[in-house]
Parts: C-alpha cells; structure tokens; sequence
C-alpha cells in the first residue's frame, strides 16, 4: 500500500538522485533546471505536496502550485523516481483522487509536458486533461504540450 508522507530533506535527496531520465530531461528542457532544483523549486511553490512511499521506496513527489495567491488556476506537478516504472498502476490509481481534490479549490488545473514524455502524456490524457498541439516552450524552444483540465 502507498504511504503519503510530507517530503522530507533526505526525499528530496532521493528523488533527485534517482529522477526518471524521461523527468531529467524535461526540467532541463522546461528551464534549465537539474533534478535537485526542479524538485526544490516545485517544493517552495507548492501549495501542497507529498512524498508516495510503496514498499519503503520513494516512488514520486506530487504537489500542486497556484500561478498566485489570488489566482483560480494552478499547476499539478508530479516527479517520479525510476521505481515508478516497476509500479505503474500503483502510481496513476491515485493521481484522481489528488486531480479530482485540486478541481474542488482551483477551477483550471494547467501544466506543460515535454513532447518526448510519451508516458506522461498518457497519464494526463487518462486522467482527463486536454492536450494541447505541442508549442516550443523554456529557455531551449523545445516543443512541449500544455495540458489543461477544468471543473465542470
């Protein structure tokens, strides 16, 4: 069973030490950005986040991000480390229930995917976000798809 702990130093250590490449490459692709900063910089945005802890390994941090204070959109954000490949359903059965929770406070929920993240871009479509036609997006213009859900 997933365990959901509040991120602590050594997690974020961990995560960035055994980021998914696919991950790597696109918080460089998205702002220049190395697996520790990425997961610090979502960390000090985030309005919540959590660490999924499955069988005493980390599996991924998840949080989300409101654009501001005042603001009615926000960014969901998830970053896995490489055992959430051994562990695939584990990891999309419950990013619904976070999804579903965020559409309650933030009526728009966007974010941006680099293009070559084919399993990312599965999990959004299945968890019901519209997929843009990719944009060139970050310092590098490397084309991204923004990715957008809202309340109904």
């Amino acid at each position: 069973m997933i365990k959901f702990t509040l991120p602590t130093d050594d997690l974020v250590q961990e995560l960035a030490d055994n980021m998914r490449q696919e991950e790597v490459d696109e918080v460089w692709a998205s702002g220049k950005h190395t697996p520790y900063e990425a997961v610090k910089y979502s960390l000090e945005h985030a309005h919540e986040a959590y660490a999924a802890v499955l069988d005493g390994k980390l599996i991924c941090i998840v949080g989300v991000s409101p654009l501001s204070l005042l603001s009615d959109m926000a960014s969901p954000w998830l970053l896995n480390t490489n055992e959430s490949k051994n562990k695939p359903r584990h990891l999309v059965k419950w990013t619904k229930t976070f999804i579903d929770e965020w559409k309650t406070q933030w009526p728009i929920l966007f974010n941006y995917v680099d293009a070559r993240y084919e399993a990312s871009l599965r999990w959004a479509k299945w968890a019901g976000f519209k997929v843009y036609d990719p944009q060139p997006y970050g310092p590098f213009g490397m084309p991204f798809h923004k990715i957008e859900i809202r309340r109904e």
